[in-house]
């Protein structure tokens, strides 16, 4: 059998292969997670890098939010059986306070470092009440780094870019906006929630 090697982000996220798989035993642990934590009145939510909706349909279902999906993979949002929206996380398209809450599911550890950047603050802007996250915590990327046979380049197995650590969550809220919660779920993944004040003052 022939195999076409991956040669960049596009190709990976647009590769079905990566898409017909069932939920795995992590992201069960994380939607139990965001479901006990999730705040109560929240009803306009945006889903950054929602991919093909394993975690986003079933918050929906869960709580009865309307989800917006966005992700830059046409083959994932193929997927989602949500309101879906084909963009980028440096650039969200819709205006500042569109959401009464932004989350963010194992896709800021893919990023490159500038979109990275630009992603957490688009995510602050775009939310009215509340930022969620959820990254891999204290990953040690070596542990999972593997050389290719036909280039010999080395990658992270699940093409990690960055690992997270407490220091690197109050940093990244902006003006008017504080850490609320940090939670641990099933195994190494820290969870930050961000939380803004009626008055837009910390709270």
């Amino acid at each position: 059998m022939a195999h076409r090697p991956v040669n960049t982000d596009a190709d990976l996220y647009e590769s079905p292969e990566i898409w017909d798989q069932s939920i795995a035993r992590g992201q069960q642990n994380l939607l139990s997670a965001l479901h006990a934590f999730w705040p109560a009145n929240v009803r306009d939510v945006l889903d950054v890098g929602c991919g093909d909706g394993k975690i986003t349909h079933e918050i929906a279902r869960l709580t009865g939010a309307a989800i917006t999906g966005l992700d830059s993979s046409a083959e994932a949002l193929s997927r989602l059986k949500l309101r879906a929206v084909l963009g980028d996380a440096a650039r969200l398209p819709f205006p500042d306070g569109t959401f009464d809450l932004v989350m963010s599911t194992d896709t800021l550890e893919h990023l490159n470092e500038s979109v990275h950047v630009a992603a957490w603050q688009e995510m602050f802007r775009v939310a009215r009440d509340y930022v969620v996250v959820a990254v891999p915590f204290r990953e040690e990327l070596l542990e999972a780094t593997a050389r290719c046979t036909a280039c010999q380049k080395t990658y992270h197995v699940n093409w990690h870019q960055r690992s997270y650590d407490l220091p690197d969550f109050p940093g990244r809220a902006r003006n008017g906006w504080a850490l609320a919660a940090m939670v641990l779920s099933g195994g190494p993944g820290r969870r930050c929630s961000g939380k803004r004040s009626s008055t837009g003052a910390p709270c």
